[in-house]
């Protein structure tokens, strides 16, 4: 629906009667968070601590060295820090100093040694520091356990830190909002005071000490890898699982984006009925396809993007915004199906994927209510009467709709609105 902005500095609201230029999106959601477009003059220098010096008692065996998504944990930790920092990085090795050590040389890292890891984390926590302190105007914390923390969601930190310049700047993992993750970045000076402490309630001590002073702030991220740890085989397995999928936004981290977007209740609740209804197309898909068809829809991914695909409804080309924000947290797939929704050509499709099932999906309902295409169709041209162009683009926009439905119905054996009818009405 046509939108207006109807106060300065709120959200756009709905007004079918104002046919005004829509705004332009924030910045501080489309555009890329690391390096700050808006920073001129030299970064401070970030760096980064790795600490990988525990016993692993309960894993069994080095967490560090396991394989992950086709390197190792700590490999993939070094990446999320590598997206943000521009100062040293270290990795703290203790137990299986051997092992850790080469690891970290393979990576291109420094390696140093926490002589009494028995002593638990927080000496390995002073230990990284010590190494760095002198370097560095601020540098992340990272357990080498979390190692499904996003580069998008450290290059967030650094740039609110570069911004804001807080003595400590902690992820939060929205709708997780009372639980801060991984990892906190610290200011040089609170690093100093952790040197100093004496160790009594270890990192959190400190970090509440300047939370009570209120240097500190929070900044929310579309990254539930920032609250999971692996500490034993099974949370490995599920952390194996996570990484393959990463691509995809989580169930929680569509409700963070969600959030961070300030999207409407009533355009949330459109998101959903579409994505429903393209996880619905894909599984129908699947079940019926034949042996022979190599590559068929992913549901979930199909239900994220559906449900996303109007994050940024109300602001200019919303769908290339839309798409613009979720590449700016990591989710390229999603990105690219939500950038796309609004339109394709049928002539390049012979089997629908996901971002045609979002398209199909969104012209089957409107508000939440399932309607048959032609009369979505209809409907804007009615609205449009007295623009004779957008009035063909709309025409042509349904042709192209009609000729991927005809393409659907035949992937999946039957009607589409019918099947729609039958499991969402």
């Amino acid at each position: 629906m046509p939108r207006s902005l109807s106060t300065p500095g709120l959200r756009p609201q709905d007004n079918s009667a104002c046919r005004g230029p829509k705004p332009a999106p924030p910045p501080a959601l489309c555009l890329p968070a690391w390096p700050p477009q808006d920073i001129t003059g030299p970064l401070p220098r970030i760096g980064g601590i790795i600490l990988a010096a525990g016993e692993s008692s309960r894993m069994g065996r080095c967490k560090a060295i396991l394989p992950l998504g086709g390197s190792t944990v700590l490999e993939q930790t070094a990446l999320a820090l590598a997206a943000a920092v521009t100062g040293p990085v270290v990795v703290v090795c203790g137990h299986h100093g051997d092992a850790v050590r080469a690891e970290a040389r393979r990576c291109g890292l420094t390696a140093v040694t926490n002589p009494h890891p028995e002593n638990g984390m927080f000496s390995s926590v002073q230990c990284g520091i010590q190494a760095i302190v002198s370097h560095v105007d601020a540098a992340f914390i990272l357990p080498v356990d979390t190692p499904l923390v996003r580069a998008s969601t450290c290059m967030l930190l650094a740039a609110s830190f570069v911004r804001q310049g807080h003595a400590v700047t902690l992820p939060v993992a929205s709708p997780h909002r009372s639980r801060t993750g991984h990892p906190p970045l610290l200011r040089a000076d609170v690093l100093r005071s952790v040197l100093r402490h004496d160790g009594k309630d270890g990192l959190r001590a400190v970090i509440r000490a300047f939370a009570d002073l209120g240097m500190n702030t929070t900044v929310p991220v579309a990254d539930e890898g920032c609250l999971r740890d692996m500490d034993t085989p099974e949370a490995y397995r599920l952390a194996v699982a996570a990484f393959r999928r990463r691509h995809i936004p989580t169930a929680g981290e569509v409700l963070a984006l969600l959030e961070i977007a300030a999207t409407p209740p009533h355009v949330r609740a459109h998101g959903v009925r579409v994505g429903q209804a393209a996880a619905l197309f894909a599984c129908r898909m699947v079940s019926c396809a034949s042996p022979s068809v190599e590559s068929l829809p992913d549901a979930g991914l199909a239900l994220a993007s559906g449900t996303l695909h109007d994050i940024l409804k109300g602001y200019r080309q919303h769908e290339k915004a839309g798409g613009a924000m979720l590449r700016r947290y990591g989710f390229d797939a999603a990105a690219r199906i939500v950038a796309a929704h609004r339109d394709t050509d049928p002539a390049r499709v012979r089997i629908p994927g996901e971002r045609e099932l979002v398209m199909l999906a969104d012209k089957y309902i409107r508000g939440t209510t399932l309607i048959p295409m032609e009369e979505r169709f209809d409907q804007r041209i009615r609205e449009w009467n007295r623009d004779p162009q957008a009035v063909r683009d709309i025409s042509a926009r349904k042709h192209r709709a009609m000729t991927l439905r005809r393409l659907l119905d035949a992937a999946l054996g039957q009607d589409s609105y019918r099947l729609l009818q039958q499991e969402l009405a």
